[in-house]
């Protein structure tokens, strides 16, 4: 298995659902042509003039794969290192997230799947139905091009 063919992995990228439009997530990608995983980092909404910073962290441990782990980014690291096929990585990602359909979305089960360029910026939206939604922007020039090449976009 190899990245940047059978999968990529982005430990920073900017998210946003529709289930919580005034939240903004720091999160780290991990997506196969089938899946795009959202491992949140912290997560930052608004209310009026006061922002508030909550923290998360990966909670489930999966056949011991995260033993001794203190950051969400070397939980994916272990989770890489530990899967020989495309289709473990899908499984121990899912398992990890606990099949949360928040941070889980299967590519070929989505309403649309479009990735569009801006000035630089590279913004993928996924989406479940009109109001059921995620979008990520992998930050910088060349990962939005890796990433709208993998999809084939």
């Amino acid at each position: 298995m190899q990245d940047k063919i059978d999968f990529l992995y982005y430990p920073s990228v900017i998210m946003m659902t529709s289930k919580s439009p005034m939240k903004k997530y720091d999160i780290s990608l991990v997506t196969t042509k089938n899946y795009l995983f959202f491992f949140p980092k912290q997560s930052e909404s608004h209310f009026g003039l006061v922002s508030f910073y909550k923290n998360h962290d990966i909670v489930k441990n999966t056949n011991g794969v995260l033993d001794g782990v203190e950051t969400v980014d070397q939980g994916i690291e272990n989770i890489i290192k530990a899967s020989e096929s495309t289709e473990q990585l899908e499984k121990l990602c899912s398992e990890v997230l606990g099949g949360s359909d928040k941070f889980i979305y299967t590519i070929q089960d989505a309403s649309s799947f479009k990735i569009k360029s801006f000035l630089g910026k590279t913004t993928a939206r996924i989406s479940r139905s009109r109001m059921n939604w995620a979008s990520c922007m992998p930050n910088g020039k060349a990962e939005g091009k890796e990433f709208r090449a993998f999809h084939n976009q």
